[in-house]
């Protein structure tokens, strides 16, 4: 399947979807994001890349978004804990088409804040502060509406939080299709090592 870069959160949406309706008791959702010259040089001419090579994720110097390749594996399973290995919880999941936009590099700020609230209301927050890995492709249009997005959802006058966003393409760049699994990989990796999230290089 190819959704841009939600691609891969989607196939885990669909795999989850898998388990909780029974029909398969473990799935796999692989993404995997290869470089290529035709669509780099695409990307460069629609103005999308970094002239400075680099996603700067919610900083003044954004200019673009750093391509790059990679690949990440889940592997989906009804519940049952075991102390080999980490594991983790995916309580819920919603895909949404974003709607209306101006443009691939424009999310609909609107739309996310919906999407956000479906999967983590409010009143669930367990700690003063809350992680939050964020796609932060580092373009100045399209950062700050995700961050307000987020403040929108996750901020009240009635709740006290500090909200703590990061994004692994800081560090690892934009991994396009599986850029979502790269994420979720980053989200995990906060959890291990209790919500220390990741900076931004």
């Amino acid at each position: 399947m190819d959704t841009a870069c939600s691609t891969q959160l989607v196939a885990i949406h669909l795999a989850r979807a898998e388990i909780v309706l029974s029909t398969s008791p473990q799935a796999l959702a692989q993404g995997v994001g290869l470089l290529g010259p035709a669509w780099s040089s695409r990307f460069a001419s629609l103005g999308m890349l970094s002239a400075l090579g680099r996603c700067h994720s919610f900083d003044r110097q954004g200019d673009g978004y750093a391509r790059a390749d990679g690949a990440a594996c889940f592997l989906l399973a009804e519940s049952q804990p075991t102390c080999d290995s980490p594991e983790f919880s995916v309580t819920a999941t919603a895909v949404q088409s974003d709607g209306p936009s101006a443009s691939l590099s424009a999310p609909n700020g609107s739309a996310q804040r919906r999407l956000i609230m479906l999967v983590q209301p409010r009143q669930t927050f367990l700690t003063p502060t809350v992680p939050v890995e964020c796609h932060g492709t580092g373009t100045l249009l399209g950062d700050p509406i995700e961050i307000g997005a987020v403040a929108s959802a996750l901020c009240s006058s009635s709740l006290v939080i500090q909200v703590c966003c990061s994004s692994f393409k800081s560090q690892m760049g934009h991994l396009e299709a599986t850029a979502s699994g790269g994420g979720l990989l980053c989200a995990f990796v906060s959890a291990l090592e209790s919500n220390n999230t990741p900076s931004n290089a």
